[in-house]
């Protein structure tokens, strides 16, 4: 939902924008190249997760491999910490700013990794007016997303 209201928002700014990368239906009717179907990465459970690395891993190499083909300009994640924590660090890796959409809520687990964020993210957006807080507390930029918009 929020990645394809993302891009429907930078769409009005910009038209000519492509976007690629993992999605869901949402997104792909928006318009966004699916790399990685977003349902092949939902998994729960540690049991679960343990089974699907293999997997997993081979989607997240297969992101990156398209990410080395297109060069983009920008790389967007959305939530998903574990995944894309990763993505974010190869992104960075390869001189790619990183916009993390939807932070991990550092506020409620593991704050010490905010430090994380500061390594690998340019900007972080926020959804929560609250997050706006902590992020000015740990020095990372961010811009704040209104529910009125």
């Amino acid at each position: 939902m929020y990645g394809a209201q993302l891009m429907e928002a930078l769409r009005r700014y910009d038209p000519s924008l492509e976007f690629f990368g993992v999605a869901g239906e949402r997104m792909r009717a928006a318009g966004c190249d699916t790399v990685v179907d977003a349902k092949e990465l939902s998994v729960v459970g540690i049991t679960e997760i343990l089974s699907h690395l293999p997997k997993i891993w081979g989607l997240f190499r297969k992101l990156i491999i398209e990410a080395d083909r297109r060069r983009p300009d920008l790389a967007i994640v959305i939530d998903s910490p574990a995944f894309n924590w990763r993505v974010a660090r190869q992104m960075q890796k390869r001189g790619i700013p990183v916009v993390y959409y939807v932070c991990p809520q550092f506020w409620a687990w593991r704050q010490g990794r905010v430090r994380l964020l500061r390594k690998y993210v340019t900007k972080a957006l926020v959804i929560f007016p609250f997050e706006e807080n902590f992020c000015c507390r740990s020095r990372q930029p961010w811009i704040g997303l209104s529910s009125r918009s």
